[in-house]
C-alpha cells in the first residue's frame, strides 16, 4: 500500500542549484530573482495534501506569489493541471513507485516575458525519517 502524504508540509531546504532548475523550468530572469530574494519558498512555501484514498490526492500549493489548488488521480493517466511558477496549463502524469508519489509535468512556462517555454520535469516525493518529511525530488532532463 502507497504512504499517506496528508499533512502539511513546509519547504524547509532546497538544492544548490535551483536557479538553473527554474531556468530549465522556463522561469525568466524577473521570476529567478524573485525567487531568490524569497529565498526560493524556504520555510515560506507550504503545501496542504490532502489523501481521500491511495489513489485520490488534493495538493494546495501556497507559495509566495500564489495559491494553487491541484486534484489529481494516481493511477499513471494523464490529467491537466497548473504550472506552479505562473499558473500556465501543463500536463501531469501521477504515479506510485513503491511508496514514492512520482509525478510526470509537461508544459509550457510563459516565463515572465521571455516567451513560451517547454519544460519537462519529474517530481519525485518519498517520505523519509518516519513519515515525518516528505522530500520533494525535482529532476529536469538537462539538469
Amino acid at each position: 500500500m502507497p504512504s499517506n502524504f496528508s499533512g502539511n508540509w513546509k519547504c524547509c531546504a532546497v538544492g544548490d542549484n535551483f536557479s538553473d532548475f527554474l531556468k530549465i523550468y522556463g522561469a525568466g530572469r524577473i521570476i529567478r530573482t524573485l525567487a531568490y530574494m524569497t529565498s526560493y519558498g524556504v520555510n515560506r512555501e507550504v503545501e496542504n495534501i490532502t489523501m481521500a484514498s491511495e489513489n485520490d490526492i488534493q495538493i494546495i500549493n501556497h507559495g509566495p506569489r500564489r495559491k494553487i489548488t491541484q486534484t489529481l488521480k494516481i493511477n499513471g493517466t494523464e490529467q491537466s493541471a497548473e504550472n506552479i511558477p505562473d499558473g500556465s496549463p501543463m500536463s501531469v502524469t501521477p504515479s506510485w513507485d513503491g511508496d514514492t508519489f512520482v509525478m510526470d509535468q509537461r508544459g509550457t512556462s510563459n516565463g515572465s516575458g521571455s516567451g513560451k517555454a517547454l519544460c519537462t520535469v519529474v517530481l519525485r516525493r518519498p517520505l523519509e525519517d518516519s513519515g515525518q518529511r516528505l522530500r520533494t525530488e525535482m529532476i529536469a532532463p538537462t539538469l
